[in-house]
């Protein structure tokens, strides 16, 4: 029997929400709030990614253990999971990149007091 590995960035999500709440309610909002909202829509693409990549994943090893090892049926919904994998992982490492990048940005750390 296979380990399931339990991954998500909805924890990743909680504190950055609490970080924003924080903030609101001492009146302060970050300088560039396209910044902070891509912060939000990053993490949730990349738990979108991460959950779509497991489940097709499955589908890989359900299909590698199935009784009959020697059918060839379902060889295509094979290829086309590992296409499907290969793409999200591409993806997955773009939004990461853009994570990092927009963390990192100058304008992030510097809040102002409403």
């Amino acid at each position: 029997m296979r380990e399931e590995v339990d991954l998500d960035f909805r924890n990743a999500r909680k504190p950055y929400q609490s970080y924003l709440r924080a903030l609101c309610d001492q009146r302060v909002v970050p300088v560039n709030a396209d910044l902070a909202g891509q912060v939000e829509t990053r993490l949730e693409q990349l738990d979108f990614v991460l959950m779509r990549i497991l489940e097709l994943d499955r589908e890989r090893i359900a299909f590698i253990d199935r009784e009959n090892p020697d059918d060839p049926s379902d060889g295509g919904v094979l290829r086309s999971n590992a296409f499907e994998i290969r793409l999200l992982t591409e993806a997955f490492y773009y939004f990461a990149s853009r994570l990092r990048t927009v963390l990192g940005h100058k304008e992030w750390g510097t809040a102002m007091k409403l």
